[in-house]
């Protein structure tokens, strides 16, 4: 029996689980020296395509960009959530559980990530725009659907 530590309600449960805190994106990002090397789970939007796979949220872009990987034991179902989209890419909302990373080195596609997450499940995937624009770009619908904090 693992305990379970949710920042976002400040309640404690059991699970089977591995232990996980649940944390909002922008938390996770501002106090990256508290979550760094621990499984948290997060709210963000992702978007991916050619050369890119990274989770934000909207009001903390400027704290810094955080590379995505998956685990290879996340189950090949749950990466087909992430249709592919060729060199355009997509931008989706879920909710990743992974381990968090900050540090020293710089991460994904020539180090342009100050923070990495490597994701061991995904669930709750939902469109939030068709092509995978650096955030700044979405159109207002699609910002309005982006994570906000």
């Amino acid at each position: 029996m693992v305990l379970v530590v949710s920042f976002l309600g400040g309640a404690t449960q059991n699970s089977s689980s591995s232990e996980t805190a649940t944390v909002t994106y922008c938390d996770l990002v501002r106090n990256h020296q508290l979550y760094d090397g621990k499984e948290v789970t997060v709210r963000a939007t992702y978007r991916y395509g050619f050369e890119w796979s990274e989770i934000y949220c909207l009001n903390c872009l400027n704290i810094g960009r955080t590379w995505i990987e998956f685990d290879e034991s996340v189950p090949e179902a749950a990466l087909k959530r992430f249709k592919p989209n060729g060199a355009i890419g997509r931008t989706v909302n879920a909710v990743f559980r992974g381990s968090f990373h900050s540090g020293e080195m710089h991460y994904g596609h020539q180090g342009q990530y100050r923070f990495k997450f490597l994701v061991k499940s995904v669930r709750a995937v939902h469109a939030v725009y068709k092509e995978g624009l650096v955030p700044q770009q979405l159109p207002l619908d699609a910002r309005r659907k982006a994570c906000q904090d």
